[in-house]
């Protein structure tokens, strides 16, 4: 008598049911893979900022054209601009000068934000290597109040946690 080759009705659903759930779960590796790429995807920052005097103005971008994220800084009078290009998993940093304008030597600040930049920065040209005790701004990341809560850091310094 001769066997029979039919499978099983359980066991062909079975076999039919692996082939889609890997499908899923590769899509689901893709999406998740494409969410973390989009947080490191480069967007410019332009800071118009308000500054007390010139000197102060001058002092503002002094400090600041060595941040690995500054592509340039410049000074007229009392108003300086910075564009910056920086990780998209850091725009809430590139927005506080615009509540807290202090932080950045300014009286007033305005912050203009672009996806896709024209221009680049030492980091996103891969240039920043984490050698600093102190950031490029002179600024220590460990008494920083959004160290560790929400930043990781600067990434010319020995204090930033790699991603």
């Amino acid at each position: 008598m001769m066997q029979s080759r039919i499978q099983p009705r359980n066991e062909i659903r079975y076999i039919y049911a692996k082939k889609p759930l890997r499908l899923w779960l590769a899509g689901c590796a893709d999406i998740i893979a494409r969410m973390d790429k989009r947080d490191n995807e480069p967007i410019c920052v332009v800071i118009i900022g308000q500054a007390a005097s010139p000197q102060a103005a001058h002092n503002t971008v002094a400090n600041y054209q060595s941040c690995p994220y500054a592509a340039m800084y410049a000074a007229t009078a009392a108003i300086f601009v910075g564009v910056l290009v920086i990780p998209s998993s850091r725009r809430w940093w590139a927005e506080l000068p615009q509540s807290e304008p202090s932080l950045i030597g300014a009286e007033r600040a305005t912050v203009l934000l672009a996806e896709s930049p024209v221009v680049e920065s030492p980091w996103s040209r891969g240039e920043v290597a984490p050698v600093l005790e102190l950031s490029p701004c002179g600024e220590s990341c460990p008494s920083c109040r959004y160290y560790r809560s929400v930043c990781e850091g600067c990434p010319a310094t020995t204090w930033a946690i790699p991603a």
